[in-house]
Order: C-alpha cells, then structure tokens, then sequence
C-alpha cells in the first residue's frame, strides 16, 4: 500500500504526529524490538519544544512526566566548558524540561497511537530507491520476511547511523558526545 511517508525515532515520531493530525497517511518503523527504557540520550526538552506539544496535545503529560531544569553545567571530558542560569526568562511559555528522551518517545507514541498510528516495531530498512513518483523500500520484519513499501517520500530520523543518511551517502557532520 501507498503512504505519505515511513519514518523513525523522535523526530520522526513527531513528523509522524503532524502528518497524521493533517490526515496523511503514514508509516513508523523502528528496527528496535522494544522502546528504550533507559535514559541513554537527550534530556533536556527546550521551550520551543513545548510549545509544539501544547499544539500535539501532549505538553500537560511531559509537564507531569518531566522535572523543571534551572540551568546547565556542561562537563566534557570530566572538566567544566560552560554553565548556563535560565532564570529572568519569565516572558516565554514555558522553561526548559527534564524528561529522559525513553519517556518523550512514550509520550510521541501514545500520541500516535491516539491519531490511529502504531510504532512498527523490529522493522528493519534494509534498502530503498528513490524515482520520480517516490521511494521503495524494502523492510524486514521480525520474521524475517521483506516486504516492499511504497511511498511518496521516506523521512530517516534513524540516527546518528541512519540507513537512509548512508543510503544517501550522506555523512554525519555532528559529534556522538
């Protein structure tokens, strides 16, 4: 079947979100066999951010879910680079957050989930080609069957080792720290 896009990860979920509330079909696949339940990356959530979760419908969730952060002291490589104080910034609507990025990802999915889109889990893309009309991609599935997926675009929020930035042959410019 033909969909608007297959995507994955957290800036791939909220894609996914803003794709679905427009009524565009759509598509998440994540190789991952289960979410993260730990707090391995990002846990700052900035006030931009809460503002498209209060249009998403969730912001009172990540509010209740999450812990208010005051300020930033960055170490790197156990010395200290810079500290940041975020107090004096009462004008915006909302500071920044503490939510680990496993409890952002319940958040984006159980939005999902209510807009009709569940989180294909242990998918693979193991490849795709692109023409003129859109993208093939062929997913594995749990069971090890390949499926070829058909759509108008494919977004790849995969990650640092994205399939679809190596695919491109694309490099990550960013550091992994």
């Amino acid at each position: 079947a033909e969909v608007g896009g297959l995507v994955v990860q957290p800036v791939g979920l909220t894609h996914a979100i803003e794709l679905a509330r427009r009524g565009i079909a759509v598509r998440v696949v994540d190789k991952r066999p289960q979410a993260s339940t730990q707090a391995d990356k990002a846990i700052g959530i900035h006030c931009r951010t809460m503002e498209i979760w209060e249009d998403q419908g969730i912001v009172t969730d990540a509010m209740d879910a999450g812990v208010w952060l005051h300020g930033q002291t960055v170490f790197v490589n156990g010395r200290q680079t810079h500290q940041v104080d975020w107090s004096g910034l009462d004008e915006l609507p909302y500071a920044h957050l503490g939510l680990p990025q496993y409890e952002t990802e319940r958040l984006l999915g159980d939005r999902l989930t209510s807009l009709g889109v569940q989180v294909e889990r242990g998918v693979e893309l193991v490849d795709f080609a692109q023409d003129d009309d859109g993208v093939t991609a062929l997913l594995r599935h749990p069971s090890g069957a390949v499926e070829t997926a058909r759509a108008q675009y494919l977004v790849g929020a995969d990650g640092a080792s994205s399939a679809v930035r190596s695919g491109l042959g694309l490099t990550f410019e960013g550091g992994l720290s």
